[in-house]
């Protein structure tokens, strides 16, 4: 399975065919925390039907240059712009870690129509000690039971994947390419260790 995908100047731990590879044919997928809409830029180009949720104004533009044919909306995991039931899928990739979990896991509950698909790809904490609020980029790595109990009151677990070689992989090409220093202040770098972070990909179900 490919997993670690190169886009120049950004490596991602997690291609955006792995992500598409779980999500139901003919679903109506949200992507949360869109970024700059590399994910919804591949589910375009190969007709999905998508809507992307941004909270930077700034990526949220970004995602509509390079996405077209997509919706996206300047909006916050915690307050989604969407009726109850509008979706068939979310994703959430890299931006759980960055929400406030409990309201960002109901608002992702109240879009998903019941039996709906959840992929979450993010970093938890291998230790037993979350990391929370340190940094501007390491923030709200939790433990992987900790974060299965956020979604434990309205989803089901169907599969987890551990992709954190690709995560491995993907610091150590930014060291040998310099750019780890740019991105990653030293203080952050220390926050992150301290975590002895691992990548997962968890797929869930709406109940």
């Amino acid at each position: 399975m490919k997993s670690l995908r190169d886009t120049g100047d950004v490596l991602n731990p997690c291609a955006p065919e792995t992500v598409a590879g779980l999500l139901p044919d003919g679903a109506r997928i949200l992507d949360i925390g869109c970024g700059e809409g590399r994910l919804l830029q591949y589910l375009e180009e190969n007709g999905w039907l998508s809507v992307g949720a941004e909270p930077d104004a700034g990526r949220a533009l970004k995602a509509r240059q390079n996405c077209p044919r997509t919706w996206i909306v300047n909006a916050r995991a915690e307050a989604l712009p969407f009726p109850a039931g509008s979706f068939n899928a979310a994703v959430m990739e890299c931006a759980f870690s960055l929400c406030d979990p409990e309201a960002a896991v109901s608002e992702l509950c109240r879009v998903l129509a019941p039996g709906g698909t959840a992929v979450i790809t993010d970093l938890y904490a291998s230790g037993d000690q979350a990391v929370l609020e340190k940094s501007t980029m390491v923030r709200n790595i939790y433990p992987k039971d900790v974060v299965e109990a956020f979604f434990g009151r309205g989803f089901i677990l169907k599969s987890f994947e551990d992709h954190t070689h690709e995560l491995t992989e993907m610091f150590a090409q930014m060291i040998l390419d310099g750019t780890v220093c740019g991105c990653v202040a030293p203080e952050e770098l220390a926050t992150l260790r301290s975590a002895r972070p691992r990548y997962g990909i968890w797929l869930w179900t709406r109940l």
